[in-house]
């Protein structure tokens, strides 16, 4: 069966652009936040946030480090810091490991990472999209993470976020899902509190309200 977009009242798409990159995947996180303020503000709130001036951010990330650092460590590789100092999605995408695949100012972006799962602690593939949709290679989980805004009622927005991986062939994906174990519940409630920072962010902004 071939699957239709539903088109919305505005007359656009609900279709995620994220199915474009990932429609088929072994493992998903999916998460929502309410904010009362509308799309398109929420959106650019979210999409410039620093995520690091959560301390629970900054704890997580140090956390889910740990067992690569421990690699480094152990291998006598030179070792990076716990956490960056300053972490919103444009410096995600400035580093060797993500790649923005697709974005639709104001309600959308996807991002790919390509993780490798057989040398933990190698380096992550730099790609283009095109280049990451078609890789193939062994070894690895392909990483596709969705922000979207949508209209929530009047001047409200739902703000999802849902990562998706697949891994490149069987072994590997036996790889990741004892990894996923520990790492995934660490990952869920990272992008949870990068959700609650864009809601409690929206709510401390002095704006105007309709009489």
């Amino acid at each position: 069966m071939t699957e239709q977009a539903i088109p919305s009242a505005s007359g656009r798409s609900d279709r995620l652009l994220l199915d474009d990159y990932l429609p088929t995947f072994e493992v998903t996180q999916i998460q929502h936040a309410v904010v009362d303020e509308p799309p398109a503000a929420a959106y650019d709130r979210l999409r410039h946030l620093d995520f690091m001036s959560s301390r629970l951010v900054r704890v997580l990330v140090t956390a889910q480090a740990v067992p690569d650092r421990t690699t480094r460590r152990l291998r006598g590789r030179q070792q990076l810091p716990a956490y960056p100092r300053h972490a919103g999605l444009d410096d995600m995408l400035a580093t060797d490991a993500w790649t923005l695949l697709a974005e639709d100012p104001g309600r959308e972006l996807v991002l790919g990472l390509l993780w490798p799962q057989r040398r933990p602690g190698a380096p992550t593939p730099k790609v283009t999209p095109q280049q990451w949709t078609a890789f193939a290679e062994p070894g690895y989980a392909k990483v596709a993470w969705s922000l979207a805004a949508r209209p929530y009622g009047t001047g409200r927005t739902l703000l999802t976020s849902e990562a998706r991986t697949q891994t490149t062939d069987p072994a590997t994906s036996r790889r990741f899902r004892l990894v996923w174990r520990g790492l995934g519940p660490f990952a869920a409630l990272l992008k949870r509190q990068m959700l609650n920072m864009a809601k409690n962010a929206a709510k401390s902004a002095p704006r105007s309200r309709p009489e």
